[in-house]
């Protein structure tokens, strides 16, 4: 038997084993998940680069900040409806692209752009999915879905890869530009890491391609993004951006968006946490960009301090995929469920009824305490 059809067999019988109702954390969810995947695929799922510094950091950064809280406000009707990219969505944080999510579930992507349709959010498809886009845009017929792509030497390809978005109704797509070279493992958490590739990556094989440095390269330009704004209807998003240099190198290209992004640690490490990141970025742009956030969202503060650092959207990637391999479908949407409820928590107890209400001011860090005790 096939060994990746073998680990999601496998996943799935544990997986209905276990009820959710008693995991109230994104924590809970990784620790199930743990005992569910085999070591190869948890290792690849929660690990990074090199020594998992910052992998590490994005969480420990979210709790270096502090909430101001806003007193003696009227939060009995909380609103957390907005519009990304002339979307509307139900409330700020969507899904992030990440591959290979039939490890985690036979239903693979397709379970996970469910419980994101579900949730009234934006669900990104990696390129990297084990899912063809068309089929991900068939199951999800009517929600809100971007497509993740890289930039590849032959523009024929990226041609018939922006036909085929454009063609199954996707609204944007994103360009991850934080990897022009293969990332470097120190450790062994990635032992036989090749045999995770060997999985079907159906997007690129339906071309008569394979992921690989023959098709990727370091030639990357801004002219290639200048390409791609200029040959899709649709608008482009950078991610992968950590500084005011490349938030203004990707506006002069035309992007629409930039999602403030370090892999979530897997490819360089020692770069800053994207929340450290982030006011650098909105401060460079400000509103003629679409600030938006991942790496290290794992609850509803980290929502809330990302939106008043400047964020108008953050996305969840491997909390999302804890969730895939507990309960596939129902496990993501519960996973988004818990985030949406502490978020909503947070900003009834802060004092903040409606996203416009959350200021600058509204999050500090904890350094701003310790020079008021001075």
């Amino acid at each position: 038997m096939n060994n990746l059809l073998l680990l999601i067999l496998l996943n799935i019988s544990f997986s209905q084993a276990f009820p959710t109702s008693e995991l109230l954390s994104v924590a809970a969810y990784e620790a199930r998940a743990q005992n569910i995947l085999t070591d190869l695929s948890y290792n690849y799922y929660h690990h990074g680069a090199f020594d998992d510094l910052t992998i590490n950091s994005n969480n420990k950064a979210f709790h270096k900040y502090r909430i101001r809280p806003n007193y003696i406000v009227d939060v009995s009707n909380i609103n957390t409806t907005t519009t990304i990219l002339g979307s509307t969505i139900e409330w700020p944080v969507g899904v992030a692209p990440t591959g290979h999510h039939k490890i985690a579930n036979a239903l693979g992507e397709i379970a996970t752009a469910k419980a994101a349709a579900r949730q009234g959010t934006i669900y990104i498809q990696s390129s990297l999915s084990n899912t063809l886009l068309e089929d991900v845009a068939e199951a999800t017929r009517g929600s809100v879905k971007w497509f993740q792509m890289y930039v590849n030497k032959n523009y024929t390809i990226n041609k018939l890869f922006i036909d085929r978005v454009e063609k199954a109704g996707f609204q944007a797509i994103v360009l991850t530009f934080d990897d022009p070279v293969s990332t470097y493992v120190r450790n062994n958490h990635f032992k036989d890491f090749g045999s995770i590739y060997k999985a079907s990556l159906p997007n690129y094989e339906i071309l008569g391609l394979q992921f690989s440095g023959e098709v990727f390269g370091p030639a990357v330009t801004l002219d290639d993004l200048k390409w791609f704004v200029n040959n899709t209807k649709l608008p482009v998003v950078a991610k992968g951006i950590l500084t005011k240099e490349g938030a203004l190198r990707v506006k002069e290209a035309g992007c629409k968006g930039v999602i403030v992004s370090n892999h979530g640690g897997r490819q360089l490490d020692s770069v800053p946490a994207s929340i450290e990141a982030l006011p650098e970025v909105v401060a460079a742009v400000g509103d003629s960009l679409t600030v938006m956030l991942d790496s290290g969202i794992r609850g509803g503060p980290d929502v809330f301090k990302s939106l008043a650092k400047g964020a108008k959207c953050v996305f969840g990637g491997t909390s999302v995929l804890w969730g895939l391999t507990v309960d596939g479908e129902n496990g993501v949407f519960e996973v988004l469920k818990l985030i949406r409820t502490e978020f909503e928590k947070v900003l009834g107890l802060a004092g903040f009824p409606t996203l416009a209400s959350i200021t600058r001011n509204s999050v500090v860090h904890e350094h701003y305490y310790e020079k008021l005790s001075d």
